[in-house]
Order: C-alpha cells, then sequence, then structure tokens
C-alpha cells in the first residue's frame, strides 16, 4: 500500500465519520478525481465503503488498524515513536477538515509537517524520472534518426499553435537581448 493511500486511510479513521474526496483532498492538498480514483482502489481492496449517498465514504472495518500509515507519517516527520501520533486529531468546520492548531507557537502539526516531507519527496521522485525520460529519448533520437525526424514533423503539424507560440517566445527573447545590448 503507497504511503498517501495509508495517509487517506488515516484521515479517515481519525475524523470518526463518513468523509467525501474532497474533504480529504482539501486537507492532503490533492486534487478531487485524484481521491476518488485512490478511493476506488481502497474500496476494491475492501478498506473503505460507501456510506450511503452522496458519495460520502467510511473505512469498510471499523477496527482496521493502520501501522503501517503510522510508521511512514511517524518516520516523514521525523518523530521516534511509530504507535502513535499526537496532534493527529482533526477538527471539522464545515466541509472542510482542518489540522488542529498550536495557539501559541504558530507551528505546523506533525501531519502538516508529514504532508509536506511527502511532497517534497515525490517532487523529488519526479524530476528524477523526468531526467531519465530526457536521457532515454535522446538515446532513441541518436539511434533512430529518420523516425525522429518523422516524429517531430507529426508532432509539429499536430501541434502547430504551440509551435508557432514557441517561436513567437524565442524570437522575442532574441530580440530583447539584441536591443537590450
Amino acid at each position: 500500500m503507497t504511503p498517501e493511500r495509508e495517509a487517506v486511510l488515516k484521515i479517515i479513521q481519525a475524523v470518526g465519520r463518513p468523509v467525501t474526496p474532497k474533504e480529504i483532498a482539501d486537507r492532503l492538498g490533492k486534487k478531487p478525481n485524484t481521491i476518488r480514483v485512490m478511493f476506488f482502489a481502497l474500496k476494491q481492496a475492501g478498506l473503505i465503503k460507501p456510506a450511503g449517498k452522496y458519495g460520502k465514504w467510511e473505512l469498510a472495518n471499523a477496527s482496521l488498524m493502520l501501522p503501517n500509515a503510522l510508521k511512514t507519517l511517524a518516520s516523514v516527520a521525523g518523530r521516534q515513536k511509530t504507535n502513535a501520533l499526537p496532534n493527529a486529531s482533526l477538527m471539522v468546520s464545515g466541509n472542510a477538515l482542518k489540522p488542529e492548531k498550536k495557539a501559541s507557537q504558530g507551528e505546523l502539526s506533525d501531519i502538516e509537517k508529514a504532508r509536506i516531507a511527502y511532497n517534497i519527496e515525490q517532487n523529488k521522485r519526479n524530476a528524477k524520472n523526468r531526467e531519465r525520460r530526457r536521457e532515454l529519448n535522446r538515446k532513441w533520437r541518436e539511434a533512430n534518426p529518420e523516425k525522429a525526424k518523422a516524429c517531430s514533423k507529426q508532432w509539429r503539424e499536430a501541434n502547430q499553435d504551440r509551435v508557432k507560440e514557441s517561436r513567437i517566445k524565442r524570437y522575442a527573447k532574441k530580440y530583447d537581448q539584441g536591443a537590450g545590448a
């Protein structure tokens, strides 16, 4: 199970009532459709179930324990204990879930720190994947120059508007550099 899914299950468990994908999405800083897809996968795994009408979901088994989710969140938050996360309680305000705030210090809760750390790690993984794809693409183009030309031509024909915008920006940049010199 991915850390994202474990975090979703942990939030559903902490809230203690049926929640909508939008509530979870707002809490995790994700898009509601991303959470809906995740809910479908969790439903297929038998971990959550629909709770009546209006797109609300709840845990399939109320006594579902999430030790891996606690370990994941605790390790990301840099905590030593893995059996509990203090300040993991959530207050419900209207339709959105909000983290419990520390009134005097204005510090982030452990769950907020975990979310931020997770997003940073995800961005690093995405950057590595982009670099890997670029490298593979470059190697393929070197090995297949004729096919690469044909693919580029086909892409340019299909995306004429984007090509035109790119040319305009490129020439504007050259003009600005030449005029400034």
